[in-house]
């Protein structure tokens, strides 16, 4: 929405969605989101409601999706102006450091992040390695957050 209104479309219905927040409250899911704390089985977590797209799951535990939020922050930041917006990728890699960071020092971002962390079961989809590259480039671009470039090195 942004990159649109960014190039002169500036329809009512675009900033109506930048100003909804979306369907998903993601700094608060980076706050304190735990992906292993719920139901029992992954399809449970990922999957409970597939009937309906606002009781999927599959968004909070989704790899890509996680990796394409991780610049939410930075890019509503650029409408609220608000410092706290700016700082919210900080919160995501943390985040992603505890519940999915492999014991190699990469990421494990597989369709559905339902593991304990740490534990080398589960690959990465190429698709999160390109999301959150292109994240981390927009949040240091939005912040100039020097960690956020190191991060993407």
């Amino acid at each position: 929405m942004q990159w649109l209104i960014d190039r002169g479309h500036n329809a009512a219905e675009l900033w109506g969605l930048m100003q909804s927040g979306g369907i998903y409250n993601w700094p608060q899911w980076f706050r304190t989101g735990d992906p292993v704390a719920t139901t029992t089985h992954w399809t449970q977590r990922c999957w409970p409601d597939k009937s309906s797209p606002y009781g999927m799951n599959w968004q909070r535990h989704h790899g890509v999706t996680i990796m394409e939020a991780i610049k939410t922050g930075p890019a509503w930041y650029r409408v609220s102006s608000n410092s706290s917006d700016k700082h919210t990728t900080t919160a995501a890699l943390a985040w992603i450091d505890c519940w999915s960071r492999s014991p190699d020092g990469t990421f494990e971002a597989p369709d559905c992040i339902t593991q304990i962390a740490h534990t080398p079961l589960a690959g990465v989809e190429t698709c999160s390695v390109v999301e959150e590259m292109f994240s981390l480039r927009t949040a240091y671009e939005t912040t100039g957050a020097v960690q956020l470039f190191d991060r993407l090195e």
